[in-house]
């Protein structure tokens, strides 16, 4: 659920000519330039401070260490990722935090947003992201606000986003005039994103704790989802997934494992009067109104169900 506020205002053809404008600018600039590695901090002190100074396609290189932030990207096509880009040891991403438990405004908690219309070149990769508490983000489909997206969100955007561990994030607050919240772990929506290989696990949401995909069309592969918790109201404690972005685009869901999740039953703390019949269920999978491929996935030990709503798995 949810995109910007501000897009609600603007015609649909003012978005796409405004994507495709960029793009070209994009484009001119990556032909006349040669792409340029940002050392954090031995260049810049911050991870921000080098997401602003990156343009198309260079490499912002993050040593380890915690690093208490906030990002957002801005638009260029990037690789955004800690050491183990040029070692593959696996322990760097363990040792290369992004900690997002201090935002400078409660509404704006997401560890990493990225909804300028980037790309699959735009890869995020070889960290863990942790301590997002969820943006408050207004839904252009349902016209209210929602809390969504801890740890990451995606919207209007296909970014690769691999070997990451996606922990101990929450979009779970409410209050009126903010309808529910979602997408503990990751959020994406109105989008094509590749999510491969990375580790989700115990992130909550009252829809979604470990990932919503919402009208999308996003590949999930050869990911981790587990003890992830939520739903208590739209149901779905690993993943949430609904609607479809293009029905020739169905979203692919293959060769996960999602176990050890639980949704949790309608807890009457949230802004809905009434439990969706959803509330509560779905502690692996939930879907509805799907153009989905499931395949080759493990989806065992999810409480009360492993599945509700999902076709095949």
């Amino acid at each position: 659920m949810g995109s910007p506020g501000i897009r609600s205002l603007l015609p649909t053809a003012f978005l796409l000519a405004a994507a495709w404008s960029q793009a070209a600018a994009q484009a001119d600039v990556g032909s006349t330039r040669k792409p340029r590695l940002w050392r954090v901090p031995k260049d810049l002190p911050t991870v921000q401070a080098a997401i602003d100074s990156a343009r198309e396609r260079d490499t912002v290189l993050v040593a380890p260490g915690r690093y208490y932030e906030n990002l957002r990207l801005r638009g260029y096509n990037i690789v955004l990722g800690s050491e183990f880009l040029l070692t593959r040891d696996s322990a760097l991403i363990g040792r290369t935090v992004l900690d997002g438990s201090r935002p400078s405004h409660p509404d704006s908690g997401t560890v990493l947003s990225i909804y300028q219309f980037e790309d699959s070149t735009t890869v995020i990769e070889g960290f863990t992201i942790t301590g997002g508490t969820g943006t408050v983000w207004y839904d252009n489909k349902d016209k209210i606000m929602f809390r969504e997206g801890g740890g990451i969100l995606i919207d209007l955007a296909g970014p690769t986003v691999r070997h990451n561990v996606i922990t101990d994030n929450r979009a779970d607050e409410t209050r009126p005039g903010v309808l529910s919240a979602g997408g503990g772990g990751v959020r994406i929506g109105f989008g094509d994103p590749l999510l491969e290989r990375n580790v989700i696990r115990r992130n909550s949401g009252r829809y979604g704790g470990g990932v919503v995909v919402f009208h999308a069309a996003a590949i999930l592969r050869g990911n981790v989802i587990a003890d992830n918790t939520g739903g208590q109201d739209f149901g779905g404690a690993g993943l949430w997934i609904r609607g479809h972005f293009s029905r020739r685009l169905p979203s692919l869901i293959e060769d996960n494992v999602i176990t050890g999740n639980v949704a949790q039953g309608h807890d009457g703390k949230g802004q809905l009067r009434r439990p969706p019949a959803q509330a509560g269920k779905g502690g692996g999978i939930i879907g509805a109104a799907l153009q989905a491929v499931f395949r080759r996935n493990v989806v065992r030990d999810n409480r009360p169900n492993d599945t509700e709503g999902i076709p095949e798995r």
